[in-house]
């Protein structure tokens, strides 16, 4: 006993229970008032929840997302994609979300690939005011899998100060004796399916082709067109165009009322070839974990007045008949709505099976050459040689 009392683990253990004992006597709360932090059970009913959303850039307003946080007391996640393939890539790797965005064709791909869940329209009350043209879509016909969101078409966005001489029609973007003053001056989507399939429409062909050799000939254009192109890009191209890195771009119709808002000197032109319509979607993933919220914020965006607010934010055109007595005139009449309906030639890209990697491996053989291209390369274009279309 006597060599316990005197040792130092004792001496030790008898200095802290000294202090913790003047710490009682001097402090004025009891353990009551002391705040604990406390691990929330995913089953805790006082879990916030949250809603997960994976969708292009620049499609959502931050007023409106604050609306619907504070209507359903939740919070919103939302991660950006640039592209259908990069939001496939996503979902086959697994990774979760409650609501993405997906464009026509990759919408029955989805599907076809049990990755998306059919829609509950017993739980969107405002579905009755879709636009009915949107209600008998070839790639979803009366919205089973999908919402409509935003559409439009794809067309030549550009400043009329640098483009005077050149036709506005897709063969002469592609035609590098047409554009020989707009070397680094072009953008073109970067998109497979969209930029292939313009291509392909230049050609006098169909953008749906399966034909193997149409697609890889479509691809050889491009890469001849490589000194020309400045800029593979599909969003945020409004800062590019209008500070004079672009002067000429294939564009979604929605950007390029935005880049016409913003001056006056650029125009927009469905050209005579033809257009490629898109419309891009809700869909709710299988692994979705929040999929009654998923719907609650459809029906939200649903309603005309949001809609509208959406539109005049972005410039995108909706797919809800009764917005429109709320979108801004100038959005009205100018190029974000076009209407694509009325053309004859206007195409809408569908999911192609197996062949859509043929799509993607003759876009990546043209990027291959683009990413290897010496941009600063003294070559004249005599030198480099020319293209023409068929």
């Amino acid at each position: 006993m006597y060599k316990i009392l005197n040792s130092v683990e004792f001496t030790i253990l008898l200095l802290i229970t000294i202090v913790v004992s003047i710490f009682l006597v001097l402090t004025p709360y009891s353990f009551n008032d002391i705040v604990v932090p406390t691990v929330i059970d995913s089953n805790n009913q006082g879990q916030v929840d949250t809603l997960s959303i994976y969708t292009y850039p620049n499609y959502f307003s931050g007023e409106l997302l604050q609306e619907f946080k504070e209507r359903e007391d939740l919070v919103v996640e939302i991660q950006y994609y640039e592209n259908n393939e990069e939001l496939l890539d996503g979902l086959l790797a697994g990774e979760i979300y409650d609501l993405v965005v997906p464009s026509d064709y990759m919408v029955s791909h989805l599907r076809d690939l049990g990755l998306i869940d059919p829609i509950q329209k017993n739980l969107i009350p405002n579905y009755r005011n879709l636009d009915i043209r949107f209600r008998e879509m070839e790639y979803d016909y009366d919205n089973q899998y999908s919402i409509p969101y935003f559409w439009g078409a794809i067309g030549l966005n550009y400043d009329q100060n640098h483009i005077m001489d050149l036709p506005l029609t897709w063969a002469s973007l592609l035609d590098t004796t047409e554009v020989a003053h707009l070397r680094n001056r072009i953008s073109i989507l970067d998109d497979a399916r969209m930029s292939l399939g313009i291509v392909l429409i230049a050609m006098g062909k169909d953008p749906n082709t399966t034909n193997e050799v149409e697609i890889s000939n479509a691809a050889d254009i491009l890469i001849h067109l490589s000194p020309f192109i400045g800029l593979i890009q599909s969003e945020n191209l409004e800062l590019p165009l209008i500070n004079g890195d672009v002067h000429i771009a294939m564009n979604w119709s929605g950007s390029s009322a935005r880049v016409a808002n913003l001056n006056k000197d650029f125009r927009f032109v469905l050209p005579t070839e033809g257009s490629i319509f898109f419309v891009d979607n809700f869909a709710i993933p299988v692994n979705a974990k929040a999929k009654t919220l998923a719907h609650k914020f459809i029906n939200f965006i649903l309603e005309p007045k949001v809609a509208a607010e959406l539109t005049n934010r972005n410039f995108y055109p909706n797919p809800v008949t009764e917005s429109r007595r709320y979108v801004d005139r100038i959005i009205l009449k100018g190029p974000a709505y076009i209407n694509p309906f009325l053309s004859s030639n206007t195409h809408v890209l569908l999911d192609l099976g197996d062949s859509d990697t043929i799509y993607n491996r003759e876009w990546q053989r043209f990027k291959d050459h683009y990413a290897s291209f010496d941009r600063e390369s003294t070559l004249t274009q005599s030198e480099r040689g020319k293209i023409h279309l068929y």
